[in-house]
This record gives structure tokens, sequence and C-alpha cells, in this order.
């Protein structure tokens, strides 16, 4: 979401300072969920032969949105109308992430993959800084969300033969507490250690928090072998996608 340049891809600028000859390096934005989309896109040239590997990363720096709409109410171009539209500007936290996706040599790895949209929602959560133009109205936006992944979730389960009790940890995108709580308590019905609160410390870390939550577990050594992980995967869009993975 935060590119160091417009062109060229900041792919390029990865690849160079850490000396990766790479055939093909890209940007891909997808807001929120663009970590997620270069996995799948990973996976999909994986599937089909043309690359071994790939290193798929994100680096964001959401801060400079939160103070370029801190400046805006600080000029009084933005009042005490505009907070229900911006509060989600406030939540949200800089960070980085990676995964190197190759060629599995077990079997194991990426099971299943279900990604829906609802673009009839783009207009919830949008920035367009050459028209100073921009709406984060997080509570249509998260029960719309919520309401996305619900419906999807039975079709994932039957894809991947798995029983919600069979998840080892489920990994979510996390904007705050309300709708961790429904996917981790209501939709999925899993304890508090399936899973990793981030957004506490961390806020919404936007597209590097599936990463970050999953470096977290790795760190701290609870992830095994054969241990199963449902990934869910949200963003402005909106976009939702449920990922099975088995270590």
């Amino acid at each position: 979401m935060s590119r160091d340049y417009t062109e060229p891809s900041t792919a390029h600028k990865v690849a160079d300072e850490l000396d990766i000859n790479a055939k093909f390096c890209w940007d891909q934005a997808d807001a929120c969920h663009g970590l997620t989309t270069g996995l799948i896109t990973a996976n999909a040239l994986i599937q089909n032969g043309q690359i071994r590997s790939a290193l798929v990363c994100t680096g964001e720096r959401a801060s400079k949105g939160t103070n370029y709409i801190t400046e805006q109410f600080n000029k009084g171009t933005l009042t005490a109308a505009d907070i229900n539209d911006t509060l989600g500007a406030f939540s949200v936290g800089d960070a980085g992430g990676a995964f190197i996706v190759s060629v599995s040599e077990d079997g194991k790895g990426i099971e299943s993959i279900n990604t829906q949209c609802d673009s009839r929602q783009r207009q919830l959560c949008y920035v367009d800084w050459e028209n100073s133009s921009f709406a984060m109205k997080m509570g249509l936006i998260c029960s719309r969300t919520i309401k996305l992944v619900a419906n999807m979730l039975p079709k994932t389960l039957n894809n991947l033969d798995w029983q919600r009790d069979d998840i080892d940890f489920m990994l979510a995108h996390q904007v705050g507490k309300r709708p961790f709580d429904i996917y981790l308590k209501s939709m999925f019905r899993l304890p508090d250690e399936k899973s990793i609160r981030t957004y506490k410390e961390m806020g919404n870390l936007t597209s590097a928090s599936i990463a970050v939550s999953w470096d977290l577990l790795a760190s701290a050594g609870r992830l095994r072998a054969n241990d199963k992980l449902f990934i869910v995967s949200t963003g402005s869009g909106i976009v939702a996608s449920q990922i099975g993975i088995t270590l």
C-alpha cells in the first residue's frame, strides 16, 4: 500500500538490496489483502510450473496516512463530523513481513484457497490522494466483511475436508477486538490458545498482519510439523481469502 516509488516497482529495490537475481519482479496492490494476493499469485505460478520459489514481501508505513489525517483535523479541513469516517486511520501500525513460497516436496503446504469479493462495498474504505478524498467507515466495512467471511466458511472447510476442531491455529487479519472475537469465538468456535492477538499492542498492521502473526507463533515455538493453519485474510474492496495450510 505504501510503495517506495511510482516506478520502478519496489520489488526491484528489494531484489537489488537483498542481492537476489530474480527472473521476475513486480508489485501487487490489494489493500490489506495485498500479501495474500501475492501468496495466491506465487502459488498459481508454482502450480503451473513457471517458477519453483518466490519471495512474497510487504513493508507498510500506515502511519503516513495517520499523520496526513491528523494534519487535516489540525487545519480544520476535517471536523468532529468526520470522526466516524476516519477513526480507522488512528488504529494502524507500521510493519513488514515476508514469506518464501516453494514447491512442496512432501505434499504439505497450501491445501486450498477460497477467495471472494464484494466490490459494491468499495466506497466504505478508500484513499484517493490525488483528489484528497478518503473514507474509513470501519464499523460498516467490518460488519460486511464478517458476513462475507461467514458465508465463505462452509465451502472452504468442505474443500479442505476439515472440521473446525481440526484447526490448530486460526490466523486472521486484525483490525480490532470485536471482529477478531467474532471470528475466533462465534465463527470458528476456537479457544484463545488457537490463535494470537496482535491488535492490542500493534493495531491494524494492514498487509503485514498475517505475516507478523505467523512469525510471532513461530518465534515462540508454537508451530509444529503437521499443524493445520487456517488463514482469514481480508481487505477493503471488499475482498476475503481463506487458506488452509498443513505444515
